[in-house]
């Protein structure tokens, strides 16, 4: 067996044959699918194509993604808010409506959800402990100071 040439295994070489490959499979996918595998779309654009074909997955994306129709998710959320909690579909749960800002919840709901709750309702604090905001120890890295990073002298 003939060993493979030198030129095959450099990275050009691996390049080249990963580009024909991928050239390959795209000529040999349904031409139906092939969006699902090549798209120009940035992650904003998917959350708000996403939330106008299927305006529940609003929730499941980054607030920021989707500040620009944030005025069209609150109107949907408000208008929509009462069916949710009569139908109570399988993705309408309390993890759910704790990822759900309080200004996306119409008043009347959010005032039984804080009586509920004995006070101000739980919010899911995943977000804010996925940045850092509520470990002292990046608090600190960050130039914030909390009572936990101070330290006590040693005793004498």
């Amino acid at each position: 067996m003939d060993a493979m040439p030198e030129d095959c295994l450099s990275d050009r070489g691996l390049r080249q044959r990963d580009s024909a490959v991928f050239c390959v499979f795209i000529a040999a996918i349904d031409s139906n699918y092939i969006h699902t595998f090549i798209s120009f779309d940035t992650g904003r654009d998917h959350a708000i194509k996403g939330f106008r074909n299927l305006p529940t997955v609003i929730v499941d994306f980054n607030p920021k993604k989707w500040a620009s129709i944030k005025p069209e998710v609150r109107a949907f959320t408000h208008a929509n808010w009462a069916r949710f909690e009569e139908e109570q579909p399988p993705w309408f749960n309390p993890g759910f409506i704790a990822k759900v800002s309080d200004e996306m919840i119409p008043i009347e709901a959010l005032a039984r959800l804080n009586r509920a709750a004995g006070g101000k309702r739980k919010r899911s604090s995943v977000g804010l402990s996925a940045r850092g905001a509520l470990t002292p120890s990046t608090a600190s890295l960050r130039g914030r100071r909390s009572a936990r990073d101070k330290v006590a002298p040693a005793p004498e």
